[in-house]
């Protein structure tokens, strides 16, 4: 086989090893360990299943007057779960996975595009970019769960290539999808616009520039139509806590940016911080190395690299910025690594004119420092959470919950969040305008109470089956 004809199915090679590693992660996540992918995974069975876009489970006191079932993503985005449906569809077991695989896979072939895009001179370093991003780097186990993580890189990509080619309406789109997929994806439209003013493209920034805020602005709109004064509510709750004003007078109670900083730092799981370490600052000094060249596309990439971590920080509450800014990270990532792959390149060609080092050295060195990243990361948090089997309780429902999205999703019933620190106070008013016919407490995930605490919360005790039920 001729170089010219290998190097036409890169793509595809690319394709098929993502699909492997990802593949793997994946089978080692029979059931979603975080809320996120739990939540993206019930919405998307439940319009598979023909009810609609709905949700069993009730997560935020704030919304409980709604009841059950009630509309969804009135705090999540809807992107993530919608991509699900089709594979659901096809696969109710593992659909969504298999669906989280394949955009995980695009990554590489992705990034071998947006490096042929910018370089065609250099097709090694397409290939040492599309292999970066195929790996998923400290994102790998994350990147194999229905999060938002796959999809917003697949996102990402699209995006950076669209302004590569200066596909303005097609930049615009995809924005515009992406303010639907992550809470703070309305952002990076601004980012983009602050570029193309200073390129003095005056039309395709407004246009780049509204289509984020418009995106998301219409899907508020419509959470407020469904979740009336019971969203505002919730909504103004979360205001509360970034009141600006209050941070600029010092007042106290108030946490300030600095302080909301350390927290997040303090707070911010080993894993989440190990993928931004491992995908961004792994990147980064590969990608300064490349020739200087810097189109409107690469400079978005380092603005947004500078801002959107510190945006999502000062518009997210404390408690919900650390996994927002991991996530986030996300929509870079295949760029970041065909830049990456030219830096590589560029330092394989220094090590042999400079050093004498063979060029394979050099990138085997860095790419073996690549596969050693993600599984050491994928690993660990394999052995960080794993996966726990859903015992089904006995009974109808609604439960309250310490996990009431496995509850939901898993057993068929509905289930309503029980949170550590609840005033008893607050929970008997909660339970006498909402009755529940017991209480399931046994996911262990430190988000809620165990059944000890449960039960002298409630005054419950367990029934044979372990579920605590009224006296």
């Amino acid at each position: 086989m001729t170089s010219s004809k290998l190097r036409s199915l890169t793509p595809l090679l690319l394709l098929v090893l993502g699909l492997l590693l990802h593949g793997l992660w994946a089978w080692s996540i029979p059931v979603p360990v975080d809320w996120d992918p739990a939540y993206y995974r019930e919405v998307a069975g439940n319009i598979a299943a023909g009810e609609g876009a709905v949700t069993h489970a009730g997560l935020l006191w704030g919304l409980a007057e709604l009841g059950l079932p009630q509309a969804a993503d009135l705090h999540w985005s809807p992107v993530p779960s919608r991509v699900l449906v089709p594979g659901l569809w096809l696969w109710p077991a593992h659909g969504d996975q298999l669906t989280t695989v394949i955009l995980a896979a695009l990554w590489g072939p992705l990034a071998w595009v947006l490096s042929r895009t910018l370089r065609p001179d250099q097709p090694r370093a397409a290939l040492w970019a599309g292999l970066m991003a195929a790996s998923g780097l400290g994102a790998a186990r994350f990147l194999s769960t229905p999060d938002s993580i796959a999809i917003a890189g697949v996102l990402g990509g699209c995006i950076f290539l669209a302004l590569l080619k200066e596909r303005w309406v097609l930049s615009a789109l995809l924005l515009a999808i992406f303010a639907l997929c992550r809470g703070e994806g309305f952002l990076l439209s601004g980012i983009l616009a602050l570029v193309l003013l200073f390129h003095r493209k005056w039309g395709p920034a407004l246009l780049v520039g509204c289509a984020g805020p418009a995106a998301w602005g219409l899907w508020q709109l419509r959470s407020w139509h469904f979740g009336g004064q019971a969203w505002l509510t919730l909504r103004q709750q979360v205001a509360v806590q970034l009141d600006y004003g209050a941070w600029v007078r010092g007042e106290p109670g108030v946490a300030l940016v600095g302080e909301r900083a350390l927290f997040v730092l303090e707070a911010l799981p080993g894993a989440a911080f190990a993928v931004l370490l491992a995908s961004a600052i792994f990147l980064i000094p590969l990608a300064l190395l490349r020739e200087r060249g810097q189109v409107p596309a690469v400079q978005s990439l380092w603005l947004g690299l500078a801002l959107l971590p510190i945006a999502v920080l000062v518009l997210a509450p404390a408690v919900a910025a650390s996994g927002s800014v991991f996530r986030s990270l996300a929509v870079f990532l295949p760029m970041l690594a065909a830049l990456a792959g030219q830096g590589l390149e560029r330092a394989a060609s220094w090590g042999a004119e400079r050093r004498g080092y063979p060029k394979s050295f050099v990138v085997a060195l860095a790419l073996v420092g690549v596969a050693c990243i993600s599984v050491g990361v994928g690993w660990g948090t394999l052995q960080a959470k794993p996966s726990k089997p859903v015992i089904c309780p006995e009974g109808p429902g609604p439960y309250l919950a310490s996990d009431p999205l496995s509850l939901s999703d898993r057993c068929g019933v509905e289930a309503h969040l029980l949170p550590q620190g609840v005033n008893p106070e607050e929970l008997r008013i909660y339970l006498d305008k909402y009755p529940v016919g017991g209480a399931w407490l046994r996911s262990g995930d430190g988000l809620g109470l165990n059944q000890e605490q449960g039960a002298a919360l409630l005054g419950w005790r367990a029934d044979p089956q372990g579920t605590l039920r009224p006296e």
